[in-house]
């Protein structure tokens, strides 16, 4: 069936709707989201909410965050740190006996000083 013009300049296609922040910046930029931007995090509402919580409520759970490159992952964490009482952020972490190397970057953040 073919509509005359006129009708088919008044029909509308109704789809989802979203609630996307308003755009000041090339939102296609691969840096992380800083905690100031976290209006600019979208998706990802659910997650922040369970994480706050658990800052808040200070629960033991210990959480593994998987993820491609550029999924989000430390954005979000950046975006949670705001309500965290401390926190602090790694950028690189030797390969090489990784876990002593993150655990000594972590503790020399939290108390501002070389590991003795």
């Amino acid at each position: 069936m073919k509509y005359p013009k006129t009708i088919a300049r008044l029909m509308r296609i109704i789809g989802k709707e979203m609630n996307l922040p308003p755009l000041d910046a090339n939102p296609f930029s691969t840096l992380a989201l800083e905690s100031s931007d976290s209006n600019l995090l979208v998706g990802r509402q659910h997650m922040l909410t369970v994480l706050s919580q658990y800052i808040q409520f200070r629960s033991p759970r210990r959480i593994l965050l998987v993820g491609e490159h550029g999924s989000g992952r430390t954005s979000l964490l950046r975006c949670a740190s705001k309500i965290a009482p401390i926190s602090v952020h790694i950028d690189h972490i030797s390969p090489m006996d990784a876990g002593l190397n993150l655990l000594k970057e972590i503790y020399s953040r939290f108390v501002n000083s070389n590991i003795p």
